[in-house]
């Protein structure tokens, strides 16, 4: 996906928030190379990507897996991001299999690997009711991403309107609303 305002302005959120934490180690989940790139200059960076990296970059541990079987024991991972990935998975869309239920494993997966304490980054697209988009990737409701993710707590969250950062919802059509988690166990 070529870069746009929304990726520079989530990029840039995530490292920051990651940057301020500085976890000894962190774990990303499919999201955008350079971030992880970016990321991997600072501390141990280890992706895990469901297709093969194209490239190599030295400074990362590349797994290639599955959001839904992490290579982590319960409770033990301190950093993990995932950005703009969870709505897609289980579509089929990037060689994942086809389950319907594909973000909800995805989602009881990270909160397995989750240690007490840890931080969660995920970005998702946000709208008024559960939706797919064609080709695309799932949109969720807010009520339905939030019971999704307990027991984890909401530590801070911004939504991407139309290319603004902002503090508060507000519907577009389709993907025009990305909300930005970071989340503790």
């Amino acid at each position: 996906t070529p870069p746009t305002a929304i990726f520079l302005i989530l990029h840039l959120c995530y490292c920051f928030y990651i940057l301020i934490i500085k976890p000894r180690s962190h774990v990303d989940l499919g999201s955008c190379k350079w971030f992880v790139a970016f990321l991997s200059k600072v501390f141990p960076v280890t992706m895990i990507e469901i297709r093969p990296l194209s490239i190599v970059i030295d400074s990362i541990n590349f797994n290639q897996g599955s959001i839904l079987a992490l290579p982590y024991p319960n409770n033990t991972v301190e950093s993990i991001s995932s950005l703009c990935v969870v709505e897609h998975i289980g579509l089929g869309r990037y060689g994942d299999e086809l389950d319907p239920d594909g973000s909800e494993k995805a989602f009881l997966e990270l909160k397995r690997v989750l240690c007490k304490g840890g931080r969660l980054y995920l970005s998702i697209p946000v709208g008024e009711k559960n939706a797919i988009a064609f080709n695309a990737g799932r949109i969720f409701s807010l009520d339905y991403l939030y019971k999704l993710l307990q027991p984890l707590q909401v530590v801070d969250q911004k939504f991407i309107v139309r290319d603004c950062l902002q503090d508060k919802f507000e519907k577009t059509e389709n993907f025009g609303t990305t909300i930005l988690l970071e989340l503790t166990k």
